[in-house]
């Protein structure tokens, strides 16, 4: 798309002024979308240390990320010269991309209708964002312009909401937020519902997700501490009764293993502050990184943290996958990394399909995020189910089952389903079995395939998950479903292999932990004993026939 501004020949300013609106392709309908502007600087600018190019936005605007938010149309005061825009909507929309040419005292006027490829939540999926960062800048408008329906923010509910934001301009209060102070989607809203709350705190790389009173009961005085041992302190003052969740934010912290050794992880973030829009990351300030790392290949962290995930179904857990900002605020915008969860239909049957319909509160939104039936996504867009089963849904078999086959050791042979929605380049859909490779195509052998992937064949206890790769360079960007689980005769999947990965990790955290003050070394002694005994228990389970 390319456009001119055209002088108006009035001599009244230097500047060109142009107003866009940006409507819905398919309605006509305004729309709420995010913007990246950028200006072609002239040839007699340039210099060696300078860009080619510089961001541009109008004085009055919601920032979102690399760029602003475009309230349905955007009156924007414009230096002369050549100008490149980036109009997008989240995951679901097509990126619009084009370029225009302001001269001097011009005026004009254009629409962009933007085009959407799916409706994930009409199909059953609704997204959200599991750890948002303060800001000024309006959530309800940030969320909107990437089509996001759910976000949870750090901090507290009474630090959250009204009178914490910046005015947005062109909109009054009283249309976002009820007498009571709470929020609502106003009518005609593009989109709907958004769901928002600020209960959760970070500890030094775990996040706590619960109600403001139990919080305050837990962490108290921990309360935005980096320190790790924090974590710990925390984790150990958790009621065997409280509805507190805890997931892992930092999956590379030292202290994971004995986070693990609590036994008190519900879930892990797969897709996190690692992974920033058009922000290379190569390393992390802190946390443990296998040292092989290339630091010329931007997709080894997102990489890294998948293995880990699968290192620990290896070892016999089952943490909900999330995905979100995390919580270093970066410059990406809110719902780049993002989770899609579904509400199940009820199944009859072994042999029922299993259909996606959409949470309808917050509450079913979290539920459905804890019990692992989700995507987690930073770009494609997947909807899959094994044999009819959404992810998360735990298969129980038994040897004597009389349809298993003794001759073949297969208890049972599972089928997954994949319909995918792409903007990038594919490099593969894979489906994994057990820490294995099960199936692996790229997308036209897939299609050729005529999208029909040969069956699973369950020989003992064990989980698969089905991703789908990118090849965008600038980091790890996929689509990950949450596993599908095998419980066979009642005995869980645990391999030596992998519990001598995290006793190995355990090593290291203690070396690590050597340096501290005695103090803090004393403090720390008890968890890293409980750790110690808990990873040699677990390798005898592993060791057991």
């Amino acid at each position: 798309m390319f456009f001119v501004l055209a002088g108006s020949g009035n001599g009244l300013r230097a500047d060109g002024d142009l107003t866009l609106h940006v409507v819905d392709e398919a309605s006509g309908d305004p729309t709420i979308a995010r913007m990246e502007l950028t200006r072609q600087l002239p040839v007699t600018t340039r210099r060696t240390a300078r860009p080619k190019s510089v961001s541009a936005r109008p004085r009055r605007a919601v920032s979102s990320g690399p760029g602003f938010v475009i309230d349905e149309s955007a009156q924007m005061s414009l230096e002369d010269g050549a100008y490149q825009f980036k109009v997008t909507r989240g995951p679901e929309s097509r990126v619009l991309r084009g370029n225009f040419l302001v001269e001097r005292n011009s005026a004009d006027e254009h629409q962009l209708a933007l085009p959407r490829m799916i409706d994930m939540r009409q199909h059953g999926w609704t997204s959200g964002d599991c750890l948002v960062p303060r800001s000024s800048e309006s959530l309800p408008m940030r969320m909107t312009a990437e089509d996001l329906h759910v976000a949870r923010v750090i901090g507290i509910t009474d630090e959250f909401g009204r009178g914490k934001e910046k005015p947005i301009p062109g909109r009054r209060a009283s249309e976002f937020f009820a007498e009571d102070g709470q929020f609502q989607t106003p009518d005609g809203w593009p989109t709907s519902p958004i769901w928002t709350d600020a209960e959760s705190r970070c500890v030094g790389g775990l996040v706590f997700y619960g109600q403001h009173t139990e919080l305050n009961e837990v962490i108290g005085s921990e309360v935005g501490s980096t320190d790790e041992l924090a974590s710990l302190r925390a984790l150990a003052k958790l009621p065997t009764d409280t509805s507190i969740r805890v997931a892992i934010e930092n999956p590379f912290g030292w202290l994971l293993p004995i986070w693990l050794a609590s036994e008190r992880i519900d879930g892990m973030f797969v897709l996190g502050d690692w992974l920033q829009l058009d922000q290379p990351i190569h390393r992390i300030k802190d946390g443990r990184v296998v040292a092989s790392l290339d630091r010329k290949d931007a997709t080894q962290l997102g990489r890294e943290v998948e293995q880990i995930h699968w290192q620990l179904m290896e070892a016999g857990f089952r943490l909900a996958p999330l995905a979100g900002s995390g919580d270093d605020p970066g410059n990406s915008p809110v719902g780049y990394n993002r989770l899609y969860v579904a509400g199940r239909s009820s199944a009859s049957s072994f042999d029922s399909v299993e259909a996606a319909v959409p949470v309808t509160s917050d509450e079913q939104w979290w539920q459905a995020a804890w019990s692992g039936c989700s995507i987690a996504t930073n770009g494609p867009l997947m909807r899959t189910n094994l044999n009819g089963f959404l992810p998360g849904r735990e298969f129980t078999f038994s040897t004597s089952d009389p349809l298993a086959d003794p001759e073949a050791n297969v208890i049972a042979e599972l089928t997954a389903e994949v319909m995918l929605t792409v903007r990038d380049p594919v490099e593969y859909l894979e489906v994994i079995h057990n820490g294995r490779l099960h199936y692996g195509a790229k997308l036209d052998e897939f299609a050729k395939a005529g999208g029909r992937i040969p069956p699973l064949k369950i020989k003992g206890s064990g989980w698969a998950t089905v991703r789908v790769v990118t090849l965008y360079e600038d980091h790890f960007r996929a689509v990950l479903s949450s596993p599908w689980y095998f419980q066979v005769d009642g005995s869980p999947r645990i391999t030596d292999r992998s519990v001598a990965f995290f006793q190995e990790w355990l090593g290291d955290t203690e070396q690590r932990l050597r340096q501290l003050p005695p103090e803090q070394l004393k403090a720390v002694a008890p968890f890293v004993r409980v750790a110690r005994k808990f990873w040699a228990d677990r390798s005898e389970l592993a060791a057991a026939p």
